[in-house]
């Protein structure tokens, strides 16, 4: 038995593993003869796996168009498919800042800041969202502070008051957690 796949680069219509091929093994096989599978490419799409997606996505930029800084948060499923699934959601982060330089930095605390950030630069801002815990903010801006920026000061513009829900499996396992241990 022979399977022949032309290569056709990239990794459009999820080629970057076997995913028709053992199909038409077994169907060569039931069949008892050669057996073709020759998708187009709409037909690849919807017969192998996709890594369903939402993105949220925000770039600042000056009246003139300058680019100041792009905020990204995606949320991946990429299934149970483990082959490439880690590939998809890395490649992705790659590729969301997209071909530009930013001035700008994302940093989940103080010891993701490097120096070198601050050479040349005269002022600093620091912008939060909810949900981000004000030692977090206390500890980048003491770093600020500590590093000839004295001005550093909080300044709540808005307070929110979002509430994150447990996923209701997470929820569910919980419950059966603590009822194990209460018996």
């Amino acid at each position: 038995m022979r399977i022949q796949v032309p290569y056709l680069g990239g990794g459009f219509g999820s080629k970057s593993y076997t995913k028709m091929e053992p199909l038409t093994v077994a169907l060569a096989r039931k069949a008892r003869r050669p057996v073709r599978i020759q998708n187009r490419v709409g037909e690849s799409m919807v017969t192998t796996r996709r890594h369903n997606m939402t993105c949220r996505m925000r770039t600042a930029a000056t009246a003139d168009g300058r680019l100041l800084a792009r905020d990204v948060e995606c949320l991946f499923d990429t299934g149970a498919y483990a082959d490439n699934g880690p590939r998809v959601v890395a490649t992705a982060g790659d590729a969301a800042p997209g071909p530009y330089r930013w001035a700008a930095y994302r940093v989940d605390d103080a010891s993701e800041i490097d120096e070198a950030w601050l050479d040349g630069v005269q002022s600093v801002s620091v912008t939060s969202g909810a949900s981000v815990p004000d030692d977090l903010v206390d500890g980048v801006l003491s770093f600020l502070s500590e590093r000839g920026y004295p001005d550093a000061q909080a300044v709540h513009t808005a307070e929110e008051s979002l509430i994150f829900a447990l996923p209701p499996e997470l929820r569910r396992d919980m419950r059966k957690a603590a009822a194990a241990q209460g018996d």
